[in-house]
């Protein structure tokens, strides 16, 4: 989704806030002349709807004259309703035309300077409101507790000014800085949207949930009734109950950041979810007979006493039964208080805590507790650091890169969602320039998405390198994508394709890169051309492309008979020595695609 396309969303959604709101608000009704005024003030409801899902808000709104850089100013409270954070949020609503370019340096050194008169009780000159709201922050920073101050731009942040920043931080040591731009507004609005996961509130201040002490209750049902079992060795773990009410706390205070290691991550709507969640709520007691129970990974535990009803660990990931998880939540959210306390006293969930022992044993762990769902390989790297950056990436053009199987739950009408085992397979066919893997693997999807480690013949490794780049993925698409719907029929035999079509379309990289060459110099990308040309329907030099090499491919099948020529040809499907022959040998050619000409290259 191009930027420009994500703005009008939301500036459509602004002017819907302005309306609903005009009638009551004194601020928009003040500036009813001035429509940026009153877009950016519906940009701070906007964003708090969006990311707190929490009405009352409102009155933290601080914009308006001297306000002293601070648009919101609002304590947040954790689940046992203590003053967590205190929050400043400078906004900057833009227009169209600039929300593509960067926050100017200009604006984030003023706010940063009012901001440490602030914090040093020095800034007088502001409204009233502000001043009640900067006494209650001096307060809350003389008990030491942290400050969160988030710049908040429908345009992209800056990235000018990080000494400034830094420099603030250490004068300033429980202030945190976060940014939500243009771009992480977009990446969550997909995520809350299309995937329907919702977006952590940035007023809560998190930390790394691995490293976290946290403390879980644990359902005891009385002396020497053996409701649970202590493992030592290899790695210490224990299989004991909980309650409702300690799933409800848990993803209360930590939400989502819970399930990073998780291969599925819950989905806010969902048929399992729902029989889940209907169980829980309809037949507490026989809860613990229908599920499975939870399996969960912590990096440090105590040792469990014989009659304890709680233990301390340090980190926590669940690996296995998510959508238990969230579907208790739920449950419990939903439930009133004497339900509450009715699915507490009837309700168990098993819940299995393995101390960790390694990431690969951590990965296997998740591997075989998921085991009972179908799951296809790229799961497992769903989660992988290249994985999620380049489906970020990717939010930033016409095709989006899935990921995981199915998370997607929505689908814009303008946008086109690919899995990643088809861009893995099309750049490895075009990109790599290796036909023979892809085609001599009867479950290469599964070769895609294995480590050579696990397998050797696993492919993970040799694809999606550190290097790799969302745009060689995209125009290896594209190639392939025309190869398969190719209307003149090249490719197309009785509504199949070419068994060589891969071969065909692999040799078509070197065409284009001799022609790209000849045309635009040896500077110019082959991978972004083609990727101008589709997005232009402008295919004409890439399809004289996949037909040359398909000449080219078929001077090289010897035989006297149509019977010869197919046993050679089944023996170069497979046989990398002969792919990389007749590649060696196109390579010795310059490509004129314009006129079809060959011009032979003497060097």
């Amino acid at each position: 989704m191009l930027t420009k396309d994500f703005y009008k969303k939301i500036d459509s959604e602004l002017n819907a806030i302005i309306q609903r709101y005009k009638p009551t608000n004194s601020y928009l009704k003040k500036h009813y002349k001035s429509p940026n005024n009153q877009k950016s003030y519906a940009f701070l409801i906007w964003f708090l709807e969006f990311y707190t899902q929490v009405n009352g808000y409102l009155s933290y709104i601080t914009d308006e004259t001297g306000d002293g850089s601070c648009d919101i100013m609002i304590p947040y409270y954790n689940e046992r309703s203590e003053i967590e954070s205190y929050c400043i949020v400078q906004s900057k609503w833009k227009a169209e035309s600039s929300s593509e370019s960067h926050l100017e340096d200009t604006e984030v050194l003023k706010a940063l300077m009012r901001f440490e008169a602030i914090l040093n009780g020095e800034k007088r000159d502001v409204n009233p409101n502000v001043k009640n709201h900067i006494e209650d922050l001096l307060n809350h920073t003389r008990k030491n507790l942290p400050v969160k101050i988030i710049f908040l731009s429908l345009c992209k942040k800056t990235n000018s000014v990080p000494d400034e920043i830094r420099d603030f931080q250490n004068r300033h040591k429980k202030t945190s800085i976060e940014w939500i731009d243009i771009d992480k507004i977009k990446h969550d609005y997909i995520d809350k949207r299309y995937k329907k996961i919702l977006p952590e509130n940035p007023f809560k201040i998190f930390v790394n949930l691995e490293e976290e002490p946290i403390t879980l209750r644990i359902a005891r049902l009385g002396q020497n009734k053996r409701d649970l079992i202590h493992l030592e060795k290899p790695f210490e773990s224990y299989v004991f109950l909980i309650k409702p009410k300690t799933i409800f706390e848990l993803f209360e205070q930590h939400g989502f950041r819970l399930f990073f290691k998780n291969i599925r991550n819950p989905l806010i709507q969902s048929k399992i979810n729902e029989i889940i969640e209907k169980t829980a709520s309809d037949n507490a007691p026989f809860f613990w007979y229908y599920n499975n129970g939870i399996t969960a990974i912590t990096y440090g535990m105590d040792t469990l006493g014989t009659n304890a009803e709680q233990i301390d660990i340090t980190g926590l990931q669940i690996i296995n039964g998510s959508q238990t998880v969230y579907s208790i939540y739920n449950a419990y959210l939903n439930a009133s208080v004497g339900k509450r306390k009715r699915l507490d006293e009837d309700m168990l969930i098993t819940f299995r805590l393995i101390r960790s022992g390694s990431d690969d044993f951590n990965l296997n762990v998740t591997r075989y507790t998921n085991s009972q769902n179908p799951i296809v390989g790229r799961d497992f790297h769903a989660n992988d650091d290249i994985q999620i950056s380049l489906q970020n990436t990717f939010f930033d053009k016409k095709v989006w890169y899935e990921k995981r199987e199915g998370e997607f739950r929505e689908q814009p009408e303008d946008i086109k969602i690919v899995p990643n085992t088809l861009f893995g397979g099309a750049y490895l066919v075009f990109g790599l320039q290796d036909p023979v893997s892809i085609y001599s693997n009867t479950s290469n999807e599964d070769m895609i998405f294995i480590d050579e480690k696990e397998n050797k013949n696993g492919l993970y490794d040799k694809i999606f390198k550190p290097t790799i780049q969302a745009d060689d993925l995209l125009a290896s698409y594209y190639m392939l994508d025309i190869a398969f719907s190719d209307k003149e029929g090249i490719f197309m035999l009785d509504n199949r394709p070419r068994r060589d079509s891969y071969h065909i379309v692999a040799l078509s990289h070197t065409c284009l890169k001799k022609h790209f060459f000849l045309q635009f110099g040896s500077t110019v990308s082959v991978f972004r051309k083609i990727i101008e040309l589709y997005e232009k329907n402008q295919t004409d030099i890439l399809l004289k492309a996949l037909d040359f090499s398909l000449q080219f491919w078929r001077d090289y099948i010897k035989g006297e008979t149509s019977e010869e020529k197919l046993n050679n040809l089944e023996v170069a499907l497979t046989s990398r020595q002969h792919f990389d022959f007749v590649l060696k040998e196109i390579e010795t050619f310059n490509l004129d695609l314009n006129n079809v000409t060959i011009i032979r290259n003497d060097n």
